[in-house]
């Protein structure tokens, strides 16, 4: 497995490719990018097996829920919306959030692990769309299984993500118009 050096070199590397690669990639979409950018990183540089995953992923925001306002922030599938369809239509990414995943099977981890490169600018994220971060800011990357999140973030606090095969599907239809091409091509190129 991975030392925290490397885990944080393979999310700075990712980060570079899609700076390089796409420097007009939308903001909103910028999850899918880097989850897909670091999927090569660790297959190229580490031979680990990654999988993209995709759904409803949200952090709290609050440290403490009034039950009035929305204490956590983050991006919710509902492939059944009206405006899930109409981006999908158009061919752009609908409300999701996209990371990896390492699977025992796979990779090797002892238990199921998620991979989160885009934690550190959810405070960010909260600002455009309006909503101040008072909780505790998320780490730059997340790297974690569910227990070491339950451990770091007890109860309320506890990051929540949450797969759906239908967003799993979107992601990667999506991934293999133009991502997963240049990131292959990107990472022979630096071999």
């Amino acid at each position: 497995m991975l030392t925290t050096r490397e885990r944080a070199e393979a999310v700075g590397e990712a980060r570079g490719l899609v700076q390089a690669e796409w420097p007009e990639a939308p903001r909103e979409a910028s999850c899918l990018y880097l989850a897909v950018a670091l999927q090569g990183v660790l297959f190229f540089r580490h031979g680990l097996r990654a999988m993209l995953q995709a759904g409803t992923a949200v952090w709290p925001r609050v440290l403490e829920d009034d039950g009035v306002s929305d204490s956590h922030f983050g991006y919710v599938w509902e492939p059944d919306s009206d405006v899930t369809r109409a981006r999908l239509a158009l061919g752009v990414l609908p409300e999701l959030h996209c990371w990896l995943g390492l699977s025992p099977e796979r990779s090797g981890v002892e238990e199921p692990t998620i991979v989160d490169p885009t934690t550190g600018s959810w405070p960010e994220r909260a600002g455009w769309a309006g909503r101040p971060w008072e909780a505790p800011p998320p780490p730059d990357f997340l790297w974690a299984t569910e227990a070491d999140m339950a451990r770091r973030w007890p109860g309320y606090l506890a990051p929540q993500y949450r797969a759906a095969l239908s967003a799993c599907e979107v992601a990667g239809d999506l991934a293999t118009r133009e991502i997963y091409p240049r990131v292959a091509a990107a990472m022979r190129r630096t071999k």
